[in-house]
Order: C-alpha cells, then sequence, then structure tokens
C-alpha cells in the first residue's frame, strides 16, 4: 500500500504543489513566532555534519534547539545501546542528545507533539516505510536537508533527487554541479547551493594528537566501508574482506614507526556479526587487535579531529573522498578486482 502510494507521488504535480503552498503558509506563520522550534535528527556521531549551523542557532535566543536520536537502519540495531553510545560522544562536544525512545513508557515518542518543530533538518534521505520519522511525518514544520557526505559516485538521481529531495522545503548542496544533475529529474526550485557544514571544522586545522598512542609516529586511517554483502554491486564498495588480513599485518611490521586508526564504517560491525565467515567471536576479537595494539587505534566515533591529526588515510568509500581533499593530505583508494565503478 505504500509503495503505490509513493509511486502515485512521483508523478503527481497537483500533490507538489499542495506541498508549496504548505511551506509558504509555515513560512508566513513563523514571521510573527517570538520563538522559533528547530530539531535536527540524527542516527549516529559520524553523520553529524551540522554542528557550525547548530552552534549558531544554540547562541541565537529566538531559537529553541534540539538534537533527537532517532533510529533508521535494519540491521539489528539495539536501539539503547547505540543511543547510550552516541550520547556520550555528543556530550564531548557540547550536545545534548534526546532519545525519541520513552525507555519507561516503552513508546516511541510522537516528535510533533514533544517538541512542536518548526524547523526539521535531516540527516539522511527518509522516505521508506521500514524507517520511523520519515518526511512524511512533519507535514507541520520546514523540512530541511544537508547531506551527510560529499558524494562523488556515479548515482546522481539517489544523492539527490529522489522523492525524499523533492518534497524538502529546503536542500542545501555544495557545488552547482548538484544542481545541474539535480534538474535532470526534477525543476530544482528548493535547492540551494551553499559551502558544505561538514568540512567547517577543518578549516580549523587542530594540531593536537589526543588520539593517537605514539606522538612521533606518522599516522594513517584506515577506513573500510560497510557494503560486504555483495562484491560485484554498483555502490557496494568494501574491500574489507579482501584487505582485513593484510592491513592487520602492515601495522605489525611498522609499529616502531607509523600508528594507524581502524575507522570502520558504524554498520560494518554489525554486517560482520551477521556475516557467514565471521560472527561476533571473529568481529570482536578483530576490533580488540585494534583498540588493544601497541600502536593501534580504533575509532567508532566521529572522524573530523581524527583527518585533521593524520598524516594520510585509505578508504574504499566515496563518502570520504572529497572531505580528506580539505586537508591537502594523501589518500589511497582501494578497489576490488573485476569490478567497475563507472559502470
Amino acid at each position: 500500500m505504500i509503495s503505490k502510494f509513493l509511486n502515485l507521488l512521483k508523478n503527481n504535480k497537483f500533490y507538489f504543489l499542495i506541498n508549496e503552498y504548505r511551506y509558504r503558509s509555515i513560512i508566513q506563520s513563523l514571521q510573527n513566532k517570538n520563538k522559533v522550534n528547530i530539531v535536527f535528527l540524527i542516527n549516529h556521531i559520524s553523520q553529524w555534519k551540522y554542528h557550525s549551523l547548530f552552534n549558531i542557532y544554540k547562541n541565537n535566543k529566538r531559537y529553541s534547539v534540539k538534537v533527537i536520536f532517532v533510529p533508521v537502519d535494519n540491521f539489528g540495531t539495539n536501539y539503547l545501546n547505540d543511543y547510550r553510545f552516541n550520547k556520550s560522544e555528543f556530550q564531548k562536544i557540547g550536545v545534548n542528545l534526546i532519545s525519541s525512545y520513552n525507555i519507561s513508557k516503552k513508546i516511541w515518542k510522537n516528535i510533533n507533539k514533544t517538541f512542536l518543530p518548526d524547523i526539521i533538518f535531516f540527516s539522511r534521505s527518509l522516505t521508506k516505510s521500514k524507517f520511523r520519522y520519515k518526511i512524511f511525518d512533519f507535514n507541520k514544520s520546514l523540512n530541511v536537508y544537508v547531506p551527510y557526505s560529499l558524494f562523488t559516485d556515479n548515482n546522481d538521481k539517489l544523492q539527490c533527487a529522489t522523492l525524499f529531495h523533492k518534497l524538502l522545503w529546503k536542500q542545501f548542496l555544495p557545488y552547482k554541479l548538484n544542481l545541474d544533475i539535480a534538474k535532470k529529474f526534477y525543476d530544482s526550485k528548493n535547492i540551494v547551493i551553499t559551502d558544505y557544514p561538514g568540512c567547517d571544522v577543518f578549516k580549523l586545522k587542530n594540531s593536537s594528537n589526543k588520539y593517537w598512542k605514539k606522538k612521533e609516529n606518522k599516522k594513517i586511517i584506515w577506513a573500510p566501508h560497510h557494503t560486504i554483502e555483495y562484491p560485484s554491486q554498483k555502490n557496494y564498495f568494501s574491500t574489507f574482506l579482501s584487505f582485513h588480513k593484510s592491513i592487520k599485518e602492515l601495522s605489525i611490521k611498522y609499529k616502531n614507526s607509523i600508528d594507524f586508526c581502524f575507522k570502520p564504517h558504524p554498520i560494518l560491525k554489525k554486517k560482520l556479526y551477521n556475516h557467514k565467515d565471521w560472527g561476533v567471536k571473529k568481529t570482536n576479537e578483530y576490533f580488540d587487535f585494534w583498540n588493544k595494539s601497541e600502536n593501534t587505534i580504533l575509532s567508532e566515533s566521529g572522524y573530523q579531529d581524527l583527518f585533521i591529526q593524520s598524516d594520510a588515510l585509505i578508504l574504499d568509500s566515496i563518502s570520504f573522498m572529497a572531505e580528506y581533499l580539505y586537508l591537502k593530505k594523501p589518500y589511497c583508494f582501494l578497489t576490488k578486482k573485476k569490478y567497475s565503478y563507472s559502470s
């Protein structure tokens, strides 16, 4: 039923006209409002790209700002454990993370009724029925989106022209090229070209070495993607299953001169738990190696400061490619055998 409804919307111009009218009405009502309620929806610290914007709103008395942790994946997530981990990580950067789940009543909160949001900032594209807190759930707010990464893959429509993007009040994109791509699929009147707030922190270029064990060593990050399920399919970038042994061996070989950081995608561990050749025990042992060895660290939280403090990056996903270029440091992009990234 939901899928039929979504398909109907894709070509229903009347619906989009109603959506535009709704946004105009909300803007008019906000002009006379003394306090504007802003809600940021987030599901992991690594996808938090709104920090500079959050601080601007937080320091302006006209705005009441909330950051709410919401579930958005189906990979066996233990919501409460994930929430507690992320709450601790957000506290480190001065953000009070609020749960979307009422633990005492064992129910999901109605964000519209509890927080009365006037503006919703999404961190993920949310329209599918398996997710809670979809864009369809917020019809009384201005719905806004900044991509959680700088996409460089050959998958234009998915990145900026899906139904989710079309239903937004504003979609803030970093480059004019993004606008040109979106125009191929819809009128794109809701797109605004800006810089990318997720990279604002790179301009600070902090020189701290707080994450690393040996300050005198060179510092290399290895950041494998989570897409291990389908080795030959487009956009399943992960090379983890091919390189996990060799990069571990490199860390041992160069233990006296290089510090290595294992920076897996947040979903990778959950997928390894369910993988036929890995499972919980093997996965935990592998992660423990990186956490406990004398010249290695395990990072499962944010990454901006880590990037600043590193000397090089080894990666296999498109999300970090453009961001690391802000730092003008070298990186090595790993690919699979018999795999075409341009197909």
